[in-house]
Order: C-alpha cells, then sequence, then structure tokens
C-alpha cells in the first residue's frame, strides 16, 4: 500500500522469504505507466539465540586485545577440552590479565539484538570478568557497566546488555555516548588472573 511518499509492506505473520511486486503509475492524463517491479526480503524473527562462534574449526583469530591498559599477554589454543556447544572450544591461557577477544574482518552489525553471552569454565582460580567492544568510526570503548564474578570449577554464562530496559537502564559504560551498534569492530572478554580459561558458545540472543 501507499502510506505518503512510500510503500508499505506487511508481510503475513510468520512469513519469511523473498517477495516481489508489481505497480505502475497514472498521469495527468490517466495514461498508465510501463509495469514496475519492488523486491524485499523479509527475514526471520530474531527469537532465540544465535551462535557467533563456537571454536570448531580453530581459534578463529582470538588472542590478547592489541594496545589494552593494562596490556594483556598469552596464547589461545583449540581445544576439546570443557565445551558447551559442539566438540571444541577455545583454551586460554593468561600471562598478564587484562582483555583477550578479536577483531572482526569486517564490521559486525549487533543492533538487532538484545543481548550477547559467552560461557567462561575457569580452572584454578576464579575472578570477575566483562565484556568490551569497540564499536562506530571512531572505534568507540564500551564494556560492562558491572563485572560478574566467575564460578570457580564450574561454568558461568558472562552476559552482556547492549540496550537498556527496565531491569537494566544503563547495562554499558562507553567513551563517546551510545554506541554505533550497527558498526562493531571488535569484541573483547576480561580474564582477571593468570591462570587457564576455557571460552564457548558465544551467541546473540534476547
Amino acid at each position: 500500500s501507499v502510506v505518503g511518499q512510500a510503500i508499505q509492506f506487511t508481510p503475513q505473520a510468520g512469513f519469511s522469504g523473498a517477495v516481489t511486486g508489481s505497480y505502475t503509475v497514472a498521469d495527468s492524463n490517466q495514461q498508465l505507466s510501463n509495469v514496475g517491479y519492488l523486491f524485499a526480503t523479509v527475514n526471520p524473527a530474531q527469537t532465540g539465540w544465535a551462535i557467533l562462534d563456537s571454536f570448531e574449526s580453530g581459534t578463529d583469530g582470538w588472542g590478547p586485545a592489541p594496545n589494552s591498559t593494562p596490556q594483556s599477554a598469552g596464547t589461545v589454543a583449540f581445544s576439546p577440552t570443557f565445551n558447551t556447544e559442539g566438540k571444541y572450544s577455545l583454551q586460554v591461557n593468561v600471562t598478564a590479565p587484562g582483555w583477550f577477544g578479536v577483531n572482526f574482518p569486517t564490521p559486525v552489525d549487533l543492533s538487532n539484538w538484545p543481548a550477547l553471552a559467552v560461557d567462561i569454565t575457569p580452572t584454578s582460580v576464579g575472578g570477575y570478568s566483562a565484556f568490551a567492544f569497540q564499536a562506530g568510526s571512531n572505534y568507540d570503548w564500551c564494556q560492562n557497566a558491572s563485572y560478574q564474578a566467575l564460578e570457580l570449577f564450574g561454568t558461568t554464562t558472562l552476559t552482556l546488555q547492549l540496550h537498556p530496559s527496565q531491569a537494566q537502564p544503563s547495562p554499558l559504560q562507553c567513551s563517546n555516548g551510545t554506541p554505533d551498534l550497527t558498526s562493531v569492530h571488535s569484541l573483547f572478554v576480561s580474564l582477571p588472573n593468570a591462570a587457564t580459561y576455557y571460552l564457548d558458545n558465544l551467541r546473540a540472543g534476547p
């Protein structure tokens, strides 16, 4: 249907896929134009968790965050231990505590996702952890407004709410106001002690 100067398309509930529509335009003399076509793609509703990385084929570019303060250090490895999704996890051997993560080859759009989560399993010491990311043209830094405790000898699901809610009106602490979630360049996890940690099932969801 025509709404103002725009064409509005409303799919049926539950529909996803490609749609094609056609139209003609009449001038003041009621002469019709040639047929024009409109194309639209309806994506499935994001109602559950979507896996971003489960480290099934390697370390996927993860490592100590460059130029972080304090500077983190350590090594990462592909591991079949403490996997919570699939058969493998990311083993992080921390020698200098700090931020570990990945710089994406191209920016990632997280604007339609309410939250991020990752499973972390410490092996010898717990501590507190948080997510962080860099977004927008200025690579603005954002992280959890508060750190989350890691269960020793167990698996903790670290979460980050990306948008304000009634329960968490200020979930992010950012260097430059509201982040541009349509252009996320990097993603990091804080690992607080010189120890070995296992990360798996990085996901976005409700």
